[in-house]
């Protein structure tokens, strides 16, 4: 049986990785938590979102397409893949602008989760990151 993927999506702070940690720490064997932005970066070398941003977005969803494309492509591949949980954004927020991220790879996804919370609780969260 190949994997199938899961895009968990929503905005920053809402809590898509501490969703997808809770699961895959019931079942590691089954989960694997991919974080879209952890695989970016490694495919462009670099460390820090704040290299990452020296990226234009673009080139930065070019190379997202790239590289979370390989890593679903070798995990559907494989017999014995556990399922991945895809922390991403399908949308870009940047001070009041709102542009869309989405890639070829979103459409491979088996199933997509909105992660929603109240925008008090989104808020407290973003402003302590």
């Amino acid at each position: 049986m190949s994997a199938e993927v899961y895009l968990f999506t929503g905005p920053n702070g809402v809590g898509k990785t501490t969703l997808i940690r809770s699961i895959v720490e019931k079942d590691p064997a089954r989960f694997t938590h991919i974080q879209g932005s952890s695989v970016l970066k490694e495919y462009l070398g670099v460390t820090t979102y704040e290299e990452l941003e020296q990226f234009d977005k673009e080139f930065k969803n070019e190379a997202a397409e790239i590289a979370i494309s390989a890593v679903i492509r070798r995990a559907k591949e494989s017999r014995y893949s556990p399922h991945l949980l895809i922390d991403a954004h399908v949308l870009f927020f940047d001070r009041g602008t709102i542009t869309s991220s989405t890639t070829d790879w979103h459409a491979t996804a088996d199933g997509i989760v909105a992660v929603s919370a109240d925008p008090s609780i989104t808020f407290d969260r973003i402003t302590k990151d």
